[in-house]
């Protein structure tokens, strides 16, 4: 059996991103000039961004920019703001997707809770692809999502399901699986 080799001189600085989350959990524990969540959001999908790995086959060339779309009708102005910043030594793009077949046009979507219901379907269409899948909804990443979050004690944790990411060809790194709570398949989503 052959693994995929992904390429290396992309790899992220460790260090930096992960204390960024780590500084802005404890910042939303802290009660202390608190980010809006939607902020908070933002920041965690900027990061997540940050510590996974897609197949070279995902980008067009390697100066391709990264999309990051944000699946509903509204635009947060915290995820605008991520627009032009670097990820990945890509530049990312953000853009609102409001037709759930146009979600091969994204390499990470964030599906807020807003767009709740069109999850199984954004999730049906992008199986197979190489997405980064993200969304608010309860159960996300057990429901063959990559990344959910998952609100406990009054602060903000996500899930990560490994399987998932697999399937879609990207390799989440080791720092921020340690960070998160690993979940597997639980419920299918049908066909």
């Amino acid at each position: 059996m052959t693994s995929k080799r992904f390429p290396t001189p992309l790899r992220p600085r460790p260090g930096k991103a992960i204390a960024l989350l780590a500084i802005l959990a404890c910042i939303a524990s802290a009660g202390a000039q608190v980010p809006s969540e939607s902020e908070l959001k933002a920041a965690f999908v900027y990061n997540f961004a940050k510590f996974v790995q897609w197949p070279a086959e995902a980008f067009a060339s390697a100066t391709a920019p990264l999309h990051l779309c944000v699946a509903g009708r509204d635009l947060p102005p915290a995820f605008e703001a991520l627009h032009g910043k670097s990820a990945q030594g890509r530049e990312v793009r953000v853009r609102r997707l409001l037709r759930t077949d146009d979600v091969g046009q994204c390499h990470a979507l964030y599906v807020p809770e807003s767009a709740e219901s069109l999850v199984p379907e954004h999730l049906r269409n992008s199986r197979g692809t190489p997405i980064l899948t993200i969304g608010e909804s309860e159960g996300f990443a057990a429901n063959r999502g990559i990344v959910g979050f998952a609100p406990r004690d009054d602060r903000l944790h996500f899930e990560i399901n490994p399987e998932s990411a697999a399937r879609a060809g990207i390799r989440v790194s080791s720092q921020l699986l340690r960070l998160s709570t690993i979940v597997r398949d639980e419920k299918r989503v049908r066909p």
